[in-house]
């Protein structure tokens, strides 16, 4: 595979496209090969296409770059297909939230569960799916990599419906970087941190996207936990998400990665209960993403143009994008460890087999191979359970279009606190979103 083709798909992509494209032009092993960009905008996809062939013609690298509003214009001989897209994303995600709202559920992100990831799920795994088939009968031997949330169910549906080669993505749990912010947290570290420390410190987490949890922080044999619990201390006077991240470590004896998505799995801070906690999530900021959408147009149809220079551009990206990490692993075998989204398949030994995790693979040539974990403790077990049962309904929903099922899909959800807010929610979300779901769900 020495001149590998990479399809991207949803190339408009606000969170990835910068770093997506700049990195295609500084690794090695893309040298030769074709970046494919597909998006269903066509003034959109122009401007992404013309961003990159700026920066190919900046850096003088060996790419070439192609772009179709039809993918299956572009995906024969695919080595690599990124999923990215969304439809209306942040519309739709600012709707969830409120509406969700209204019944007292309060969604933080309302990207993966609770009403908002599982109307998500109905509106997004049709595409993935039609995709995957794609795939399937064009570039077989293609590797999906999906970034499009919500990416367990996204990656639960690849698993459950076809036979494609997939890995799911999130891009939180990079390293060394996730590593330093821990550090830097405990004190451990200044803004630069000495490789010999990276190198000392183990970690060890798992779980659904999303919902993960650390159980092992420690150096030479030495639990990092106490001084990652006293910053949790020291720093919850001036931010109460501290406190409720300091209270699950102490109650779960894990601490749980990404709190302003964990806070939507859990009860504990709806603000509802005799004794409400001092944490109450927050909406969605819908009006912030907006005004980053309209900074990231403004940034890209300046570089398109060249009234902003593509040095600026490139300049400001100073990591690799995770996905091209990935792809570079697999085209070089380089058995590099990386946190990704992959059936368990007994690595986590209290958790369904089938269950898509997120869990530390080696990634090489041939894929991917799962480095062994263990149990979770069965407090995080007890909580994770219902997470996985709520992603294999809403994807089993969103392929049936079974009314029932997309009901238990919200009745295992931990934040809906009756089957009457349960019913009313599936009903004004399905009237709100008539015009982007399959017509199956139109009656």
């Amino acid at each position: 595979m020495s001149r590998p083709k990479i399809v991207v798909i949803g190339a408009g992509s606000m969170l990835f496209a910068k770093q997506l494209l700049v990195g295609m032009t500084r690794v090695p092993s893309f040298q030769g090969g074709e970046l494919c960009l597909v998006d269903l905008d066509a003034a959109k996809l122009a401007v992404i296409e013309q961003v990159a062939r700026r920066l190919v013609a900046a850096s003088g690298a060996n790419l070439a770059v192609t772009a179709s509003t039809d993918r299956r214009d572009v995906l024969p001989g695919a080595d690599f297909v990124i999923l990215a897209f969304a439809d209306r994303g942040i519309h739709f995600r600012g709707l969830e939230c409120r509406v969700s709202a209204k019944y007292g559920v309060l969604m933080h992100s309302g990207d993966t569960v609770g009403p908002g990831g599982i109307f998500r799920t109905l509106r997004t795994i049709p595409t993935a799916l039609r995709i995957a088939g794609d795939v399937a009968e064009l570039c077989p031997q293609a590797w999906i990599l999906n970034y499009t949330n919500p990416t367990a169910a996204v990656g639960t549906a690849l698993r459950r419906y076809t036979d494609c080669r997939f890995i799911a993505l999130c891009d939180f749990h990079v390293m060394p970087q996730y590593k330093e912010r821990l550090l830097r947290l405990c004190g451990l570290a200044g803004e630069r941190v000495p490789q010999e420390l990276l190198d000392a410190v183990h970690l060890k987490l798992a779980g659904v996207n999303h919902f993960t949890w650390m159980t092992d922080f420690s150096r030479g044999g030495e639990s990092l936990f106490p001084a990652l619990h006293q910053a949790l201390v020291r720093e919850e006077a001036a931010e109460p998400g501290y406190r409720a991240v300091r209270q699950l470590m102490e109650a779960f004896g894990a601490y749980p990665t990404l709190f302003w998505h964990t806070v939507e799995y859990l009860p504990y801070f709806q603000g509802r209960g005799k004794s409400p906690g001092s944490y109450v999530a927050d909406l969605w900021d819908e009006q912030e993403r907006w005004r980053r959408y309209d900074r990231f147009w403004a940034d890209m149809r300046g570089y398109a143009s060249g009234s902003l220079p593509i040095a600026e551009l490139s300049d400001s990206i100073h990591d690799t994008e995770y996905v091209l990490r990935v792809i570079n692993a697999i085209l070089t075998d380089a058995g590099e460890m990386f946190y990704i989204n992959v059936p368990n398949r007994g690595t986590v030994t209290n958790l369904p087999d089938e269950a898509v995790l997120e869990l530390a693979c080696r990634v090489g040539q041939g894929g991917y191979q799962r480095l062994p974990f263990g149990p979770l403790p069965e407090a995080v077990v007890g909580v994770t359970r219902p997470v996985i049962a709520e992603h294999e309904l809403a994807v089993e929903a969103a392929v049936t279009g079974s009314r029932t099922t997309l009901l238990q899909s919200f009745l295992v959800d931990p934040l809906i606190a009756s089957i009457e807010d349960a019913q009313n929610l599936i009903a004004e979300l399905l009237d709100a979103e008539r015009d982007a779901l399959p017509k199956m769900w139109q009656h």
